[in-house]
Protein backbone atom coordinates (compact mmCIF):
# COMPACT_ATOMS: atom_id res chain seq x y z
CA UNK A 1 0.00 0.00 0.00
CA UNK A 2 1.31 3.32 -0.81
CA UNK A 3 2.10 5.58 1.50
CA UNK A 4 -0.80 8.46 2.11
CA UNK A 5 0.22 12.36 0.07
CA UNK A 6 1.05 14.54 3.06
CA UNK A 7 2.38 17.47 0.94
CA UNK A 8 1.09 20.63 2.49
CA UNK A 9 -1.46 22.47 0.71
CA UNK A 10 0.18 26.31 -0.93
CA UNK A 11 -0.43 28.76 0.97
CA UNK A 12 -3.02 31.33 -0.27
CA UNK A 13 -1.51 34.49 -1.69
CA UNK A 14 -2.45 37.80 0.05
CA UNK A 15 -2.97 40.79 -2.59
CA UNK A 16 -0.99 43.74 -1.06
CA UNK A 17 -0.35 47.02 -3.45
CA UNK A 18 3.83 48.30 -3.16
CA UNK A 19 3.71 52.00 -2.54
CA UNK A 20 7.10 52.80 -2.76
CA UNK A 21 10.82 51.62 -3.34
CA UNK A 22 13.63 53.59 -2.31
CA UNK A 23 17.35 52.70 -2.22
CA UNK A 24 19.20 53.13 1.37
CA UNK A 25 21.25 52.68 3.87
CA UNK A 26 20.87 50.90 7.42
CA UNK A 27 22.52 50.42 10.20
CA UNK A 28 23.07 47.28 11.62
CA UNK A 29 23.99 45.97 15.28
CA UNK A 30 27.06 45.48 14.60
CA UNK A 31 27.68 49.27 14.03
CA UNK A 32 28.52 49.20 10.38
CA UNK A 33 26.28 50.75 7.26
CA UNK A 34 24.75 48.49 5.04
CA UNK A 35 22.96 49.10 1.00
CA UNK A 36 19.18 48.14 1.51
CA UNK A 37 15.72 48.39 -0.72
CA UNK A 38 13.21 49.52 1.95
CA UNK A 39 10.17 48.34 0.40
CA UNK A 40 6.67 50.10 1.39
CA UNK A 41 3.49 48.37 1.06
CA UNK A 42 -0.29 48.43 1.75
CA UNK A 43 -2.41 45.03 3.64
CA UNK A 44 -5.80 44.29 1.97
CA UNK A 45 -6.64 46.08 5.55
CA UNK A 46 -5.20 49.33 5.08
CA UNK A 47 -2.09 48.98 7.66
CA UNK A 48 1.17 50.26 5.59
CA UNK A 49 4.85 49.16 6.14
CA UNK A 50 7.97 48.34 4.97
CA UNK A 51 10.58 45.71 4.62
CA UNK A 52 14.34 46.88 4.25
CA UNK A 53 15.51 43.60 1.84
CA UNK A 54 19.76 43.77 1.02
CA UNK A 55 20.56 44.65 -1.92
CA UNK A 56 22.22 41.63 -2.90
CA UNK A 57 19.10 40.29 -2.27
CA UNK A 58 17.19 42.29 -3.63
CA UNK A 59 14.68 40.36 -5.72
CA UNK A 60 11.08 39.84 -7.17
CA UNK A 61 10.89 36.31 -5.34
CA UNK A 62 12.86 37.59 -1.78
CA UNK A 63 10.77 40.52 -1.65
CA UNK A 64 7.08 38.71 -2.11
CA UNK A 65 8.58 36.09 0.14
CA UNK A 66 8.90 39.03 2.83
CA UNK A 67 6.20 40.72 2.46
CA UNK A 68 4.23 37.28 2.46
CA UNK A 69 5.50 36.69 6.18
CA UNK A 70 5.31 40.40 6.79
CA UNK A 71 1.42 39.96 5.52
CA UNK A 72 0.31 36.41 7.95
CA UNK A 73 1.74 38.41 10.94
CA UNK A 74 -0.40 41.99 10.06
CA UNK A 75 -3.31 39.78 9.24
CA UNK A 76 -3.31 37.36 12.01
CA UNK A 77 -3.40 40.32 14.53
CA UNK A 78 -5.90 42.12 12.57
CA UNK A 79 -7.95 39.07 12.62
CA UNK A 80 -8.19 39.57 16.70
CA UNK A 81 -10.85 41.92 16.02
CA UNK A 82 -11.96 44.73 18.22
CA UNK A 83 -11.19 44.54 21.99
CA UNK A 84 -14.48 45.65 23.87
CA UNK A 85 -13.34 48.65 26.53
CA UNK A 86 -13.53 47.28 29.98
CA UNK A 87 -15.75 50.40 30.69
CA UNK A 88 -18.48 49.11 28.05
CA UNK A 89 -18.09 45.77 28.61
CA UNK A 90 -21.11 43.84 29.70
Amino acid sequence: MAAPDVTPEPKAHIPYAITSQDKTETLTPDGRFVKVWRVTFEAPNGTHTFIEVPEAEYTPANVDALIENELDTIMGVHSLGPVPHPENAA
